[in-house]
């Protein structure tokens, strides 16, 4: 085994709340419903979605970086969590954040606990830190798989040992790949019904049960990712939006 990785989502499992875009919004009183029902349905792509978040912020007089992160500031660790990633790096395993998530949160949260890489999207600025109006796109929110695999092969190599840890429809595409998958207070049965475990507690610390060297069977991932049918995630995840009425604060989902 040339290596273990464990793949985490942030928002809702490193961090508290759903979504840092949505944080965002409930601090400015705004509501992209609009965007949401656009997303959800394939009207517009991850990049539109982005630009309307922020469009909504830009329209609230908030045009600076800074002030996004000043609204980020006050997003809380979950319980457990730092906790979890230093037990994880005595064990042996290497870290990593994929999260559709802003990364000025996950660059934050990255430092605090120690996470070894981060994917997360972001704001597109001018020099002086002013917000053009559009995202960077690094983590598609219906294809979080892509950016996984390429930061398995830099971190860990192709055969590396892979784990995931997510809590929503968005994260399958992550457990579909994984040797082993965590459902964290998974948000609905669909999330639980795609992973190897599922996890209910107020300390993500309680995960390291399943995580334990001595305890894990060789890596499946060349045949997992063989097997892997994105555009099956895709449509779960769409079917599972569309019969949900659990949105919350704009949209409602763990990132744009």
């Amino acid at each position: 085994m040339t290596g273990r990785v464990v793949a985490f989502d942030m928002d809702g499992v490193l961090v508290e709340g759903q979504s840092s875009w949505v944080s965002v919004h409930s601090a400015l009183g705004t509501d992209n419903e609009a965007g949401y029902e656009a997303f959800t349905t394939g009207r517009i792509d991850d990049h539109e979605f982005m630009r309307s978040d922020i469009a909504l912020w830009l329209d609230r007089g908030v045009d600076h970086v800074d002030q996004v992160e000043e609204v980020l500031d006050r997003v809380e660790l979950h319980e457990g969590a730092e906790r979890t990633i230093g037990e994880l790096r005595r064990r042996g395993f290497l870290t990593v954040i994929v999260s559709g998530g802003l990364d000025i949160l996950a660059n934050r949260i990255g430092a605090e606990v120690g996470i070894d890489a981060i994917l997360a999207n972001g704001l597109e600025t001018f020099e002086d830190g002013r917000l053009t109006g559009r995202g960077v796109l690094r983590v598609p929110l219906l294809n979080k798989r892509a950016p996984l695999a390429v930061a398995i092969s830099r971190m860990a190599g192709m055969d590396a040992w892979l784990a995931s840890v997510g809590d929503s429809a968005v994260d399958i595409a992550m457990f579909l790949v994984s040797d082993l998958s965590i459902a964290f207070n998974p948000r609905d049965r669909v999330v639980s019904e795609g992973a190897t475990r599922t996890v209910f507690s107020a300390d993500l610390s309680d995960i390291l049960e399943y995580l334990r060297p001595e305890s894990l069977a060789p890596s499946r991932r060349e045949r997992l990712e063989a097997e892997a049918d994105v555009l099956r995630v895709q449509e779960v995840y769409r079917r599972h939006r569309a019969s949900k009425a659990d949105r919350s604060g704009g949209h409602g989902l763990p990132g744009p």
